[in-house]
């Protein structure tokens, strides 16, 4: 034997020692022999190593050779085993044959066990080979199996001369519509499902085949059993013997009819292409990267004035259809991206024609430009209009930014599509902001309906005139409008609504400084009036009573009550007086003042009248100029504004005095009704009391009003001091607001004495023009039109805003720079001290410039500036403002 030959004896100890190993020594010394003796045993060595054979004793003392083979059976072992008799009995032999046994032997004949064991090894390795033969053709036959039963093509065997079928695979009842059996039970009507056309040519691929043409590869239709058609292609084989002979035919057929619809449906999309292609007007061409035209359409030729496809082929794009190189800009795009530009070229007559090019560029792997191609459209007349366009729109768009009005468009719902650079100033919404809103959002809540009312008819077709209502700022401010509106109209459909709001809050606070004025101007008449007739009686009553006094003795009861009468006589007396002050019918005896001395002569009495919780400040510039006055009149001002105030301060506090010479040019009498301009000499009266809002301002010169309790004021003391100013030829203006104080300021004609000039001011009109850029922060659009009209026509740029909120949120978004911040010092949501702290931070360095209507003195006690702070006391002028501001940007320098 040329192999280890592995054996295991299981209980062989008794058996004859020479006989047995005389047995085994013909196995040659490649034997390795193995020993147990009971069932464990046997169980280990078969755990531990493999066997080739076994030989086992019948019986044993605690074991069996019958024991032995259900072990193996149970562990499905295909080793042989011998077993050895003591006596060999059939009956015995045949129990252990069935139980698995390969062989027996009696221990007289242990002289055959060499033989036997070397038989049993081959006929085992004999039947392993066979089994692993067989296990590998059923598993090459599984996977045939699974391959055609899964594949969509189907696969097919038949005889060399095409009679006999002995395989098709399942698909062919996908294809053909029906049942594989069909072809078992006619093999040779093959031919007969092919369309009619299609059979000669198969036919004589199929003869070839079967001759002497070892592979074909055919396409054709085929008929179906539902009557309908399929494509496919049958690529067939020969199968040859060892001898070459042909012993069978072989073959694949793939359903193609998806292909050949692509294929089919390909081919008509390129006919239509071409025919699109030399039919449509726009210039399609393929160039190469060095400039060479590859492909042009017709289309293109005649765009471009050229005789011939040849002739233009022959055309360099960058030398002869470019001016310049700048008429078209070179770009690197990603495969596949368009890149839609319009640019000049040049036809063959040397004329320009613009064009609208919509390329694509194709990359190789490397990234190397392989070929640019596109479409061409002449868009030479359309590059005209839109140039004649804009021009007209850039001219629409200067009137329209430029324009002191807000004009704007809103869609049919309301929703703004447009403004202008007015109504952003105007209205401080910013563009993008203002595209946000609906129109109703903008309007003041009580217009509402009336704006709603007036779209409606404007819907309706009816005729329109300009109507006022108010609109609603970013700030909160109303913005007093003039609107007239149209609808805008496409295709003779209304789309949405265009309007032109004139801003009218100066004109209409004019209005109402002018009703204003006029009423005071009435109740003046109409007290005057009973002045002089309560006068008269109070003449008789207070006459009557002094008379009667005189002629009655002492003691006389009814004494007392005439000298009450006379008392309360008197009384109305003074208040026909402030009667006839309001109405400017006292008679005054008006002389040349010092106002500094008159001031500084009743400050202790003015200490006495105002008490000890109120600290009295008089800050009397020197060289202030004269009045003409009458002094009592000019005390009594003086005096009522101080006790007006100290009542405004129920806690205690300061009030200041001031004087100042100021000049008031046209731009600022223009902005308040009945002041006319001229020198000035202005006395400010301010307190740090409660202040007053807006509705109580605008009607505290009034007589008899008062927003004191019942019995504590007449209501004439500033009704008193208003017609005093205005029979002495000046003006009186307030400024307040709550919680902050007030400051009145009483303006009176400044006169010439002893070689004094009131033009002196004057002089501050010539203020050299500049260029810095000026940020202007004020609440009051009034005051800050104004401000922005004298820094223009002083050369200075102007950047505007209404609160410090909304300039902080300009260096958000735009970052401006500026030279100087004016602002006022107190304003709404954001004062100017907090302001200027914010932006100072941003912009270190920047010279701020303050402005109030209180009084420098004023503002920096009530701890809103630093007593080093740039101020300027409003109103001021023209010239005084310009000077101001160059004369703090030049000490910033």
């Amino acid at each position: 034997m040329i192999k280890t030959v592995n054996l295991l004896t299981i209980g062989v100890s008794d058996l004859s020692t020479t006989a047995f190993e005389s047995e085994l020594v013909k196995l040659g010394d490649q034997c390795d022999i193995r020993h147990a003796q009971d069932a464990s045993a046997m169980l280990a060595e078969l755990d531990d190593h493999e066997f080739d054979i076994i030989v086992c004793c019948h019986v044993m003392p605690n074991f069996s050779a019958l024991e032995a083979l259900q072990i193996l059976n149970e562990r499905s072992s295909d080793v042989p085993l011998i077993v050895v008799f003591d006596e060999v009995c059939d009956e015995a032999a045949l129990q252990a044959i069935r139980a698995g046994a390969r062989a027996c032997l009696a221990r007289t004949d242990i002289c055959r066990l060499g033989a036997v064991i070397e038989r049993e090894i081959i006929g085992a390795d004999l039947r392993r080979s066979r089994r692993e033969t067989d296990q590998e053709l059923y598993r090459i036959r599984d996977i045939f199996k699974h391959l055609t039963d899964n594949i969509t093509d189907v696969f097919w065997i038949r005889s060399a001369d095409m009679k006999k079928l002995y395989y098709v695979s399942p698909a062919y009842d996908q294809i053909w519509g029906r049942p594989v059996n069909f072809q078992y039970t006619k093999p040779s009507d093959w031919i007969d499902q092919i369309v009619p056309g299609d059979r000669k040519r198969v036919a004589e691929a199929y003869d070839a085949l079967m001759a002497d043409a070892p592979t074909i590869d055919v396409e054709y239709q085929i008929l179906r059993a539902d009557g309908g058609t399929r494509w496919i292609r049958t690529r067939g084989f020969q199968v040859r013997d060892a001898e070459g002979t042909l012993i069978r035919l072989t073959g694949i057929v793939t359903d193609i009819t998806s292909r050949k619809n692509s294929e089919n449906e390909l081919r008509l999309k390129e006919e239509r292409l071409r025919l699109l292609f030399n039919q449509i007007k726009d210039g399609f061409y393929q160039s190469t990267p060095d400039g060479r035209l590859v492909e042009i359409n017709p289309a293109m030729i005649e765009m471009f004035g050229y005789s011939s496809r040849e002739d233009m082929l022959k055309a360099d794009v960058k030398r002869d259809l470019y001016f310049s190189p700048e008429d078209r800009k070179s770009r690197t795009l990603d495969e596949g991206r368009e890149t839609p530009e319009i640019y000049r070229m040049r036809r063959k007559d040397g004329s320009a024609i613009w064009v609208e090019d919509r390329g694509q560029y194709k990359y190789d792997e490397e990234g190397n430009v392989l070929m640019h191609q596109g479409v061409l459209r002449d868009v030479t007349e359309r590059r005209l209009a839109e140039e004649r366009l804009m021009l007209s729109e850039e001219r629409y768009r200067d009137l329209v930014e430029n324009a002191h009005d807000i004009i704007f468009s809103h869609d049919l719902d309301g929703k703004y599509t447009s403004i202008n650079k007015a109504g952003e100033l105007i209205t401080g919404y910013t563009h993008d902001e203002i595209l946000g809103l609906n129109i109703s959002e903008t309007v003041a809540p009580e217009d509402v309906a009336k704006l709603n009312d007036e779209i409606r008819k404007l819907l309706t077709g009816q005729h329109r005139n300009a109507y006022e209502l108010e609109l609603l700022g970013k700030d909160g401010r109303r913005i007093a409008v003039e609107l007239n509106a149209k609808l805008v109209l496409h295709d003779g459909i209304a789309v949405g609504i265009q309007g032109i709001a004139r801003d009218i809050t100066e004109r209409k606070l004019l209005e109402k400084q002018l009703a204003q004025a006029q009423k005071l101007e009435s109740i003046g008449r109409l007290a005057g009036g009973i002045a002089h007739d309560f006068n008269n009686m109070l003449t008789a009553i207070n006459g009557y009573s002094e008379l009667t006094l005189r002629r009655m003795k002492d003691g006389d009861p009814l004494k007392n009550n005439i000298e009450e009468i006379k008392k309360a006589g008197e009384r109305s007396a003074l208040l026909t007086n402030q009667l006839l002050a309001f109405s400017r019918q006292q008679m005054l005896m008006p002389v040349v003042l010092d106002i500094n001395e008159v001031i500084s002569d009743i400050t202790h009495m003015l200490q006495r009248l105002i008490g000890e919780d109120v600290q009295l400040v008089a800050m009397l510039k020197p060289n202030v100029g004269h009045v003409k006055v009458d002094a009592g009149q000019l005390s009594q001002i003086i005096m009522n504004l101080s006790v007006n105030s100290r009542d405004a301060m129920t806690k205690g506090g300061t009030l200041t005095i001031e004087t100042a010479n100021v000049f008031l040019n046209e731009e600022y009498t223009n902005e308040h009704f009945g002041v006319l301009p001229g020198a000035y000499v202005v006395i400010s009266v301010s307190d740090t009391g409660e202040g007053m809002d807006r509705e109580t301002r605008s009607r505290m010169f009034e007589p008899f009003f008062t927003t004191k309790e019942v019995g504590k004021g007449t209501g004439l003391g500033l009704a008193t001091v208003y017609g005093i100013v205005k029979q002495s030829g000046g003006n009186v203006i307030a400024y307040s607001e709550p919680g902050h104080g007030t400051t009145v300021k009483v303006y009176l004609p400044r006169v010439v004495k002893e070689g004094e000039s009131v033009a002196a001011d004057a002089a501050l009109k010539g203020s050299v023009l500049s260029a810095e850029t000026i940020l202007l922060v004020e609440d009051e659009p009034i005051v800050r039109n104004l401000s922005r009209q004298i820094l223009e026509s002083s050369g200075f740029k102007v950047i505007e805003a209404s609160n410090g909120a909304e300039a902080l949120e300009l260096f958000r978004t735009d970052n401006p720079e500026i030279d100087l911040l004016l602002t006022d010092v107190i304003m709404p949501e954001m004062g100017g001290r907090e302001l200027a702290e914010q932006l100072k931070r941003r912009v270190p360095g920047l010279p701020v410039l303050f402005t109030s209507g209180y009084t420098d003195d004023a503002v920096m006690r009530h701890g809103f500036l630093e007593t080093n702070s740039n101020f300027i006391q409003k109103p001021f002028t023209a010239n005084s403002l310009s000077a101001k501001v160059r004369s703090v940007l030049e000490l910033s320098k």
